[in-house]
């Protein structure tokens, strides 16, 4: 895993760190008398989640329990719930509002009963997500193959919007940075979720439950924290890169 970059840089109007490649802004706050030798603490504002209206979509749920591995005793489901919970943490710690499509082991149902269980489910997810008010969505799954070779964290984005490339790949040059994985970003414009999504958003495939290496770490909740985090580094360096730019078309100045 290659190493995070952090430095502490004193600026004109305040500490800046930057971690790997994202810039977060810092305050300097008093520190009690009591607390120790140093009068000084520095507090990160963690600015570029402020406000921010986030959707997390922890994947499948209920009878839909998805992946499956290590003989049934990994399930997507539970494990996409987990991350979801501990990212929302994260990034409400950070300033941002957060909805779940779910917070519990069910499927979802948009009430219509037309279509089949999972389409009504993918429907009453889609209408969370798309919400006016959401500026992020971000869809969390597992990946399971015949073959367990395959490893790894991969970030999907559809091309409806050029800011969806931009958010892809700052998460995913998180998940490369702090959980180490050989994947890439990929465009993905057959996923149901990613083609009928309305804000910036994307869909992270964690791991591999076909892999038992990683299929043992994705259950430890350590590494799903850690996974979150990496995911709500993502999502700040998106924020703090100025999204306007992908808007604009502008990814080199």
């Amino acid at each position: 895993m290659r190493a995070v970059q952090t430095v502490l840089l004193l600026t004109l109007t305040g500490l800046m760190l930057i971690v790997g490649q994202s810039v977060v802004p810092f305050v300097v706050a008093e520190q009690k008398p009591d607390s120790g030798a140093s009068s000084l603490k520095v507090q990160p504002t963690l600015a570029p989640l402020s406000g921010r209206v986030i959707a997390l979509d922890p994947g499948h749920g209920g009878i839909d329990g998805g992946a499956i591995g290590l003989g049934g005793t990994a399930l997507e489901k539970e494990i996409a719930l987990n991350i979801a919970r501990f990212l929302r943490d994260y990034v409400q710690e950070a300033g941002a509002f957060v909805v779940m499509t779910r917070d519990d082991d069910r499927m979802l149902d948009d009430g219509s009963g037309e279509g089949t269980r999972k389409a009504r489910d993918l429907r009453a997810r889609m209408a969370i997500m798309n919400d006016p008010a959401v500026d992020i969505a971000l869809s969390i799954h597992l990946n399971a193959v015949p073959s367990p070779r395959w490893y790894g964290a991969e970030t999907f984005y559809a091309d409806v919007r050029p800011e969806n490339a931009c958010l892809a790949e700052a998460i995913q040059a998180a998940l490369k940075d702090i959980v180490g994985t050989p994947r890439h970003a990929k465009r993905s414009n057959t996923l149901f979720v990613l083609r009928t999504m309305r804000p910036v958003g994307a869909l992270v495939e964690v791991g591999y439950l076909s892999n038992p290496d990683e299929a043992r770490r994705l259950i430890d909740p350590n590494y799903q924290r850690k996974i979150a985090f990496a995911l709500s580094v993502g999502l700040m360096r998106y924020f703090a890169e100025d999204p306007a730019r992908c808007a604009d078309g502008d990814l080199d100045g």
